[in-house]
């Protein structure tokens, strides 16, 4: 997705949308994903103040239909370009292909060669290939699943500052996987990625103050996390829906005070999110 305004970001939609129609027609895509995307839609809480959550979760869901249902990644000739050009050595290009083997898109799944692509740009101190190499060891993909091994990497991630990485390196640490258990140091990391809009680390801070994990509960601090998870959550629909579902049904032990407390927190992180975005464009 394109790193303009929401306007950009709607064109750039609306364009990949039409190139899965187009594909649907000759049957190289699934063009009918945006009406599928659409239906499930109306599931939501449209009622406001959840408006900014049900227009980040249309762009993010529509996204997904072009990167993960056929649509931009099964072009014969942007995959010979992307292996020349990770054969030269460019680490954006090794991610690229690396994110190909692994997911099968455009190429025959290769967890083996997505794990020996990452690990080349990863070794060159690229976060996002940290990122994805610690996963590959923490879930067993393509090489032998080693905890210890998987933080070292979500490690040197996240100290780059990769939401990705500190996630992730929250994860092992309220898990206690390659690491000891350790609640407060989890939430040190979920906050980070969460400030820097990772979706799925603001879910897990709102799981956090639910459930009095690293902090003390707070049912106003969780609603608001989980509220603002659903309109971050890139290319994944159903977590999105799945955030927006354990907020509702936290909802139910609030008080209508508590929710609209919670409500307002959201929308002014979101604003406040937003602005920082704009400022970064214009860097």
């Amino acid at each position: 997705m394109p790193k303009g305004g929401i306007a950009e970001k709607l064109a750039w939609i609306d364009q990949g949308t039409a190139r899965c129609a187009e594909a649907a027609a000759t049957g190289r895509g699934d063009g009918n994903r945006k009406a599928d995307l659409m239906t499930s839609f109306h599931r939501l809480d449209t009622r406001p103040p959840h408006t900014f959550v049900k227009a980040s979760l249309l762009m993010a869901a529509l996204a997904g239909a072009l990167t993960g249902f056929g649509c931009g990644k099964d072009d014969p000739l942007e995959v010979t370009r992307t292996r020349e050009a990770a054969a030269h050595g460019e680490t954006d290009a090794q991610i690229a292909l690396a994110n190909m083997y692994d997911r099968g898109q455009g190429v025959a799944e290769n967890l083996s060669e997505a794990v020996n692509l990452y690990r080349k740009a990863a070794e060159h101190g690229n976060s996002d290939a940290q990122a994805n190499l610690g996963r590959m060891y923490s879930t067993g993909r393509g090489i032998a699943q080693d905890f210890a091994m998987a933080v070292h990497w979500f490690r040197k991630a996240a100290d780059q500052g990769n939401p990705l990485g500190q996630n992730r390196l929250g994860e092992a640490y309220h898990d206690g996987k390659g690491v000891p258990q350790d609640f407060t140091e989890a939430v040190k990391w979920y906050r980070k990625a969460a400030e820097q809009g990772n979706g799925a680390a603001q879910f897990h801070l709102g799981e956090s103050y639910r459930d009095g994990e690293g902090v003390d509960v707070d049912l106003v601090e969780a609603h608001r996390w989980m509220n603002v998870s659903a309109a971050h959550t890139p290319d994944d629909y159903t977590s999105a829906l799945s955030f927006a579902r354990a907020r509702d049904q936290l909802a139910k032990k609030m008080t209508a005070e508590q929710v609209v407390q919670a409500q307002k927190r959201a929308r002014e992180w979101v604003d406040r999110f937003a602005g920082m975005e704009k400022l970064s464009q214009k860097q």
